[in-house]
């Protein structure tokens, strides 16, 4: 399932950042906001462009080594780039089936690029698989083997806005997706949780992926993201669920009509992550988006791993929301909270679109 990103709060080479921001403000019938709407390389606070041009079909051209055993079952690496930095294009290719799995070495893989989600896919090059540790660490991510590291050349770089990147493996033409989005420097986030802080429950993913269905979402939770990112706040989605689950985390995400945003999962392999693990990881996550100079303005939880994640980032304690979990306090404060749509003080969160 292809999902619709929401565009960011932006500019562009010809607007000045005030200037884009102030317009972000009018009502979306204006005919500045439609004007902008329509100029890919100006996205509009509010605005969500479509992200979902049918990219070209290409050809199978076989493989260099031996034909690998099983599905395939490749992922991508969403990220959130300030205007400054480095863009990489993370992914990894693997083949087997759920339990076991093998990653592709030395393979082609072919980088596709629908950019400001516009209309028309280009080509950034194509590139080897790796074998493990052939690669340095970028973000922190470690090459494990049969994974992909691009570095965004200069004059192809990404604008500021939200980006569609597909990764297809020349030999058999299998593929895998990932978006990037470029933000202004300061830009501002909330981070969610997904599992019993999104889903009804903690469990019901591993029922629902047995029955081939998505879980439920609590009620109210969607319009309430909603709403923030409306204001300028960008979504990022932390979940503990191992990499094999991204794309039913971004299905669930978009089937559930949660807005679009980045989907981070952990790097284990089957299970997830849990406890001082789980903590350890999304704490990395979190300083590390703060280091490079994001704001994190609400956190959105369940578990003690959420709640000790967000005390080791800098988001206020009045602004940490932890769906019927009390035992908050041990790790600072938050707010104890059982229904999204009483949540007043978020729906009433400050527009940064003004």
């Amino acid at each position: 399932m292809r999902l619709k990103p929401m565009s960011l709060f932006a500019t562009s080479s010809t607007l000045s950042l005030a200037m884009a921001l102030t317009a972000c403000g009018a009502a979306e019938e204006s005919t500045l906001q439609q004007n902008l709407a329509k100029d890919r390389a100006v996205p509009v606070c509010g605005v969500t462009p479509a992200c979902d041009a049918s990219p070209a079909v290409g050809t199978k051209t076989g493989f260099l080594m031996a034909n690998p055993k099983g599905k395939p079952f490749h992922f991508g690496k969403d990220f959130y780039y300030n205007e400054s930095e480095d863009q990489w294009v993370i992914a990894k290719f693997q083949y087997g089936n759920f339990f076991l799995r093998s990653p592709l070495v030395h393979e082609e893989v072919t980088i596709q690029l629908l950019r400001d989600c516009g209309a028309a896919w280009e080509t950034l090059g194509t590139t080897m698989t790796t074998s493990k540790g052939e690669h340095a660490d970028v973000l922190h991510y470690a090459d494990e083997g049969g994974m992909v590291f691009f570095k965004i050349p200069t004059a192809q770089k990404l604008g500021l806005g939200r980006h569609r990147i597909r990764l297809v493996v020349s030999g058999d033409q299998s593929a895998t997706e990932l978006f990037l989005e470029v933000l202004p420097q300061g830009a501002t986030l909330f981070v969610s949780d997904v599992d019993g802080t999104l889903t009804t429950s903690e469990l019901v993913e591993g029922l629902a992926s047995i029955l081939g269905t998505l879980p439920p979402a609590h009620p109210g939770a969607a319009v309430l993201f909603n709403s923030l990112t409306k204001k300028g706040y960008r979504p990022l989605y932390l979940t503990a669920r191992s990499t094999n689950l991204v794309q039913r985390t971004r299905d669930f995400v978009g089937s559930k009509k949660f807005p679009q945003g980045v989907i981070q999962t952990s790097p284990a392999g089957t299970l997830g992550l849990s406890g001082a693990k789980g903590a350890a990881y999304k704490t990395e996550i979190l300083q590390g988006y703060e280091n490079r100079g994001f704001n994190i303005a609400y956190g959105f939880g369940n578990t003690a791993v959420d709640a000790e994640a967000f005390s080791n980032a800098a988001i206020l304690d009045t602004n940490k929301y932890f769906f019927k979990f009390d035992k908050f306090a041990d790790f600072g404060g938050g707010v104890n909270f059982d229904d999204y749509t009483k949540l007043g003080a978020v729906a009433g969160a400050a527009d940064l679109c003004i």
